[in-house]
């Protein structure tokens, strides 16, 4: 009897420990599709308190048919250079428990292909909070850029909680 509750308490603690989130961070690379695990390193595709990391270089993509619930997501440009762009694209739905970051790199000599990082929404977007940060230095158009657009009319972004958008140097 005692050796069969170790073992259950084992499996149990096994169990715990498989269900709690990871962190997953894309591949690379441009329209990438979300629900393929192509996309992700580990080639497992993000779900159920899962830490999403878009990294520099990475365009990834919710399609519209695709309904996501992930523990947050942050898209970071940036990269060796500080001026890889990373980006999201949501045209489906997106739920993100506790924060959505969309961080700007370092502002770069060439605007064109600064470390822009942006989330793109036809679809929409429910977050505990959101924040959204330029890059050290970045004034709207410098490269360091942070931004949301909202491309269609049933666009939506929500937030249950703060919504926070700043840099050093901003226009907004």
């Amino acid at each position: 009897m005692r050796r069969m509750r170790n073992w259950t308490l084992l499996l149990l603690l096994l169990c715990a420990s498989v269900a709690s989130g990871a962190t997953i961070q894309s591949n690379g690379g441009q329209n990438l599709d979300w629900s393929s695990s192509s996309t992700w390193e580990g080639e497992v595709v993000p779900g159920n308190g899962d830490d999403v990391v878009i990294g520099s270089g990475s365009q990834v993509v919710v399609n519209n048919q695709t309904a996501v619930t992930v523990a947050s997501v942050s898209v970071s440009a940036g990269g060796p250079s500080g001026n890889e762009p990373a980006s999201l694209l949501v045209a489906g739905t997106l739920t993100i428990t506790s924060a959505l970051s969309v961080i700007g790199g370092t502002p770069s000599a060439e605007p064109a292909t600064g470390g822009f990082a942006t989330l793109t929404l036809t679809g929409t977007v429910i977050a505990g909070s959101i924040q959204i940060v330029g890059g050290a230095g970045s004034s709207f158009g410098s490269g360091g850029d942070a931004g949301i657009w909202l491309d269609d009319d049933a666009a939506t972004l929500k937030s249950a909680g703060n919504v926070s958008l700043s840099s050093q140097f901003s226009t907004f």
